[in-house]
């Protein structure tokens, strides 16, 4: 029995002409030229979604959320995985809320590119095609959602648009992609953790900025923070979780008032827990009632917040995800 993938396509960099004109970029290539260009001819049924163009920017929760609920009427329907193209603008973060809001077994697997279809040296037929490879492998199952990008396989918790330009954009700092694909096929090179059981998103889009205390910076601009809290917060936080002292004693006040996750600005590498105790450090603002974040990076932190303030789950249910997600 041959296999059905649902493919969504979104729009992004990868659906796009550049006008001869000099007037930019815009989308033009819906799911059938995609997928024709690619030359995808494995054992795979393609079903595609007509969906609107929309830049990844652009996306919010509740699009994630709905986008989620499709998957999984395809995955009722028989689909064996889904294929989703998209901006690389927010790629990360939409694959790790999709890792997070889909509870099935069955891959998903987004792609894009990162030059335009008709730029010198186009990858996205080929990334495409690659992503179909994957998404119709029986061998994908139970590895949550992926980002495949230059012939990588990338586990959404991990993933990072690691450069603004080139085709080699994604990166899983600190521990690599799982697999790559060789001649048509994921070679795989380890599988990620067990998952969390499937998370679902509430109707509001909670408001989540992200803080990062630096070099002069003075509490007192963040004093409005105070009488008008959001509804959470992520520190973007200074090596493996701190910030100047002087930011300490606000950030508890701010922690009073609403969850406040302590990642990190490094692109690579965990915020440490029970390693610095003066003030400013790890230890000293998780005393304060941060919650840190562990390998998330801030992005995804903000993420893993917004879908859990939106279900309106309390606190201590919050930091339980966040030690979760850190196994």
């Amino acid at each position: 029995m041959r296999a059905k993938v649902s493919f969504l396509p979104l729009g992004g960099t990868i659906s796009m002409v550049e006008s001869a004109e000099g007037k930019g970029a815009t989308p033009r290539l819906g799911g059938d030229a995609l997928l024709q260009a690619s030359g995808f001819a494995g054992a795979a049924d393609v079903e595609i979604s007509a969906r609107p163009p929309i830049a990844s920017a652009n996306l919010s929760l509740s699009d994630l959320a709905d986008i989620a609920d499709e998957l999984q009427q395809a995955f009722d329907g028989g689909a064996a995985g889904a294929v989703i193209s998209l901006g690389t603008d927010t790629l990360e973060e939409v694959a790790f809320a999709l890792d997070l809001l889909s509870g099935s077994e069955r891959p998903i697997i987004l792609t894009g590119a990162m030059r335009f279809s008709n730029q010198p040296g186009a990858e996205g037929a080929a990334n495409v095609k690659a992503a179909f490879e994957v998404a119709s492998n029986p061998d994908a199952a139970g590895r949550g959602a992926m980002v495949v990008m230059n012939d990588e396989i990338h586990a959404a918790r991990f993933v990072t648009k690691a450069n603004t330009i080139s085709t080699a954009a994604f990166a899983s700092p600190p521990f690599g992609p799982l697999g790559i694909v060789r001649e048509g096929r994921p070679f795989w090179a380890f599988r990620p953790n067990a998952r969390l059981a499937r998370l679902k998103a509430g109707p509001t889009s909670p408001q989540v900025p992200i803080l990062s205390p630096g070099f002069g910076d003075d509490p007192k601009s963040w004093e409005s923070l105070l009488s008008q809290p959001p509804d959470g917060a992520v520190i973007a936080a200074l090596g493996a979780g701190h910030v100047p002292a002087r930011f300490a004693d606000m950030l508890e006040r701010l922690a009073g008032r609403c969850p406040v996750v302590l990642a990190s600005r490094i692109a690579a590498g965990p915020t440490l827990e029970k390693t610095y105790g003066y003030p400013g450090a790890e230890m000293d603002l998780i005393r304060k009632g941060l919650i840190p974040s562990g390998i998330l990076n801030a992005a995804k932190a903000k993420v893993a917040l917004q879908i859990l303030l939106s279900a309106s789950e309390p606190i201590e249910r919050i930091r339980s995800i966040f030690a979760e997600l850190q196994r």
